[in-house]
């Protein structure tokens, strides 16, 4: 066995090589990083509008910004299974990137992930007020009327579902069934929450907003009723360029 000093972390090892720099993989592959050249596009700098708007959206649902202490930086991640809308969004954010790719080892859809550690998008969002671990302290952003459309479809697309509630009322020993259609969206801020329900009622969608009944740090955005849930998908498609196609799909054939 040979005593080393690990070149990026100074820790002293022992391994068989006798010519060993690293102490762990990690450590090794945080210097291949550092040193490849990575251009990541910014898609904040010049402002927002209607696709990265859209993103910002993901982002604020399935998206994170966390810190590499290897690299020592911050990145932004956003994380989903829709591998086609993902490759859409690396091409804007990462085009020298992969996609990266996780599989579950117990049979589920693979997770497909885009990382950036573009500095001005991270310093953009940090003054939007979004922070790491921020699932329970997210508001809404400060952005024009125009956008909001977009913003509320991308999050709908992470965090939004579309579906139909059944009834069941007796009346004389006769069963009737009654279906509702609705739209709902999760969240771990109550502030969110509230502030996506104002926003609806400024574009003339009616909503309400519900905890999680089991005592869950999770609170519901709903839309009920064919006549909303119908405006909801008149507004939130209108003159667009990105969306999820299966949620789009769904909504069509909900509604």
């Amino acid at each position: 066995m040979y005593d080393h000093v690990c070149l990026k972390c100074n820790k002293e090892f022992t391994s068989k090589k006798k010519e060993q720099k690293y102490c762990s993989k990690s450590c090794a592959n945080s210097v291949s990083t550092s040193n490849r050249k990575v251009e990541d596009i910014s898609i904040f700098s010049e402002g927002l509008n209607a696709t990265n708007t859209y993103i910002l959206g993901l982002i604020y649902s399935d998206g994170c910004i966390s810190y590499d202490k290897h690299t020592k930086r911050f990145r932004i991640t956003i994380s989903m299974n829709e591998r086609i809308l993902l490759e859409k969004i690396r091409m804007l954010m990462t085009p020298t990137k992969k996609l990266y790719t996780y599989k579950h080892p117990n049979g589920r859809e693979n997770t497909y992930s885009v990382i950036s550690t573009n500095p001005q998008d991270i310093e953009f969002l940090f003054k939007l007020g979004l922070t790491e671990r921020k699932s329970l302290n997210i508001s809404y952003p400060n952005i024009l009327a125009e956008f909001d459309k977009d913003f509320i479809r991308g999050y709908f697309d992470g965090d939004g579902s579309v579906y139909k509630s059944t009834t069941n009322t007796y009346y004389k020993g006769v069963k009737r069934s009654y279906d509702y259609l609705r739209v709902k969206f999760t969240t771990g801020s109550k502030l969110f929450a509230i502030q996506l329900k104002e926003c609806l009622e400024y574009h003339n969608i009616l909503s309400k907003v519900f905890q999680d009944s089991r005592g869950k740090e999770s609170y519901y955005v709903s839309i009920q009723g064919k006549e909303y849930v119908k405006k909801f998908h008149e507004y939130l498609y209108r003159d667009c360029d990105i969306w999820m196609e299966r949620k789009y799909n769904k909504f069509i054939e909900m509604i």
